[in-house]
């Protein structure tokens, strides 16, 4: 019978500690990510060292279901923890440094529900059915960035309030991750012209099919990374601008943590429609991790805020 990834991962944390029992000490560790989705991995703690990465088992598990041997397994999770051991160890330098933490703390949006468990030890503010989240931006090399997630024993360490750190993020994530707004239509050929995504062009093609003058107009807003870009939802003036424009109150359809789709209310798209496409999506769509609500929002300009939509 074929293991399951726990059971993997006491295979992989036995065969290290045999191989390198000398270097690491090893545990197995079940942790919670966005949404409830759990993730199983093993920690590999250098002797002496404070610093501990967690060597996450999903893409090994797979590779290992698929046949591939498991001494190569475990010589690609040893070269994964050497280099994670690098970087955790500047990483543990930097965020003992409260400026730069300053500089580098940004927010998210996630869906407050369903992230109970991991909100018990972060700060956050409610905002709708949605919990703003303090990160920190960690670049890890020139093309790959991470995100730590703040807790209060880091505010404790750093002697700051949850005001101050909201503060700093409020102050920050704009300005590391401005705003960008597109066409439905725009962003989709991106994604096929630079990712190949055939999804995309499939997407296109049903747009393409209805007249332009039919077409409902749809808008999406992320940030210039592209990736947890709902955040921009509450970011100082950017629907009320765009509201502006657009001389209409903002259906606002959060499509995922990473964006959200706007359509002024003035298209004549019905809200139950709107409302059943969301939850369709995200059932269908979205993976678990990435599915930020299953509400629509409005952005009223007489009231220059949000709301849910009933």
């Amino acid at each position: 019978m074929e293991k399951s990834i726990l059971e993997f991962a006491r295979l992989v944390e036995s065969e290290i500690k045999k191989k390198y029992v000398d270097k690491v000490e090893t545990t197995v560790v079940v942790v919670p990510k966005n949404n409830g989705v759990k993730k199983t991995g093993v920690i590999l703690r250098g002797k002496g060292e404070c610093i501990a990465p967690t060597i996450f088992m999903e893409e090994f598990y797979g590779a290992y279901t698929q046949g591939i041997d498991l001494e190569k397994i475990l010589e690609q999770i040893w070269g994964v923890y050497e280099n994670q051991r690098l970087d955790h160890t500047w990483i543990a330098e930097a965020f003992r440094d409260k400026e730069y933490i300053k500089k580098k703390v940004v927010y998210r949006l996630l869906n407050r529900e369903k992230n109970r468990e991991i909100l018990q030890d972060t700060p956050y503010i409610d905002f709708l059915d949605l919990a703003i989240v303090p990160y920190v931006e960690i670049a890890l090399d020139h093309h790959v960035k991470g995100a730590v997630k703040v807790s209060n024993q880091h505010l404790e360490m750093w002697e700051i309030t949850s005001d101050e750190i909201f503060q700093w993020a409020g102050k920050n994530t704009s300005k590391i991750l401005p705003p960008q707004i597109y066409q439905v239509e725009e962003l989709l050929q991106q994604l096929y012209e630079s990712a190949g995504d055939l999804y995309a062009r499939e997407v296109l093609d049903c747009i393409w099919q209805v007249e332009k003058e039919d077409r409902f107009p749809m808008y999406v807003l992320t940030n210039c990374e592209k990736k947890y870009g709902a955040a921009c939802m509450v970011y100082e003036d950017v629907l009320e601008m765009f509201a502006q424009q657009h001389n209409s109150d903002i259906y606002i359809i959060p499509s995922s943590v990473h964006e959200l789709i706007l359509i002024p209310c003035t298209s004549g798209m019905d809200k139950e429609n709107i409302k059943d496409m969301v939850k369709e999506v995200n059932a269908t769509q979205v993976p678990k991790e990435e599915i930020l609500s299953d509400e629509v929002y409005l952005y009223s300009r007489e009231k220059r805020g949000f709301g849910v939509v009933d």
